[in-house]
Formats: C-alpha cells, sequence, structure tokens
C-alpha cells in the first residue's frame, strides 16, 4: 500500500507541475481534475487539467519504464483510455497529453513519451504529445506544438 500511495503522490506533484508550466505559458488559469461533459447523453468526465474557459483539455501521465526496461503495457493503456474519452471533447479545444520524461530506454533509445507516439499514433487523431521533465522544467514536444503563443 505504501507503494500505491508514492505513485499517487509522483502522479499528482506531475501533474501540479503541468498546471503551473501551462498557466506560465498561455497566461491564463488552468484548473486541475475539472469535469467537462463527454458523450450523448452527456456525462461528466473529470479531465485532469482544462483552462477555465475549456479551449484547453490535458491529460497527465506520469509512467515510467519497468525496472527491467520494458515498457508499461498496462498503464499505457490508461493513455489510450484518456485519448478516447479526449475524442468526445469539441474539435475547435486544444487537447494535449503530457507525459513525463523518462531516461532514454536501453534497446532503442526512445523516451516513453517518443515509444507512446511511435506504437499508439494512429489513436492521437488531433491531441498533441509533450514531454515534461518537472526536475529541470524541460518541455519537448513529441507530436504536435502547443499553441501558446
Amino acid at each position: 500500500m505504501g507503494n500505491e500511495l508514492s505513485i499517487t503522490f509522483k502522479g499528482k506533484k506531475f501533474q501540479y507541475a503541468v498546471k503551473q508550466l501551462l498557466e506560465r505559458l498561455y497566461n491564463k488559469e488552468f484548473i486541475i481534475e475539472c469535469p467537462i461533459g463527454i458523450g450523448n447523453p452527456l456525462k461528466l468526465h473529470k479531465f485532469d487539467i482544462a483552462s477555465k474557459d475549456k479551449s484547453i483539455i490535458v491529460e497527465c501521465k506520469c509512467y515510467s519504464w519497468t525496472s527491467g526496461g520494458n515498457n508499461p503495457s498496462a498503464k499505457l493503456s490508461t493513455a489510450n483510455e484518456a485519448l478516447f474519452y479526449m475524442s468526445f471533447l469539441p474539435s475547435d479545444c486544444e487537447k494535449v497529453l503530457f507525459i513525463s520524461h523518462t531516461d532514454k530506454a536501453h534497446r532503442n533509445g526512445e523516451t516513453l513519451a517518443q515509444y507512446y507516439v511511435r506504437i499508439y499514433g494512429s489513436f492521437l487523431r488531433d491531441v498533441k504529445v509533450m514531454e515534461y521533465d518537472m526536475e529541470s522544467g524541460d518541455l519537448e514536444p513529441v507530436c504536435g506544438e502547443l499553441n501558446c503563443n
């Protein structure tokens, strides 16, 4: 149970770091765990982060390679689930999947975000993928660019 709490804490820490980054980049307020109606009939779904005007919707995934250097396939399926929920959002809102920066994989030199886009890129549609290192503050676009200018 202690490990589960540390994983949850790590994910929340990443979520808040992304929120702060977005507020600096876009110069607007963002909300954590923002409920937005999706589907027909509408059902509320809490997205990790959304701008107050709901023009920017973000999901955050704080994953790492397994101790053996393999991909965390069960966790990556939750990223696919996030893409599914984002597919119900209006086409005019900016949709972004933030994945935490990981060290390069031992096998092919890819980060987890790069691996995700290579394997699941056909699911992305209009969702952008950003890799964020909350320790260094480095933001690397993996698929698409943010519209914060």
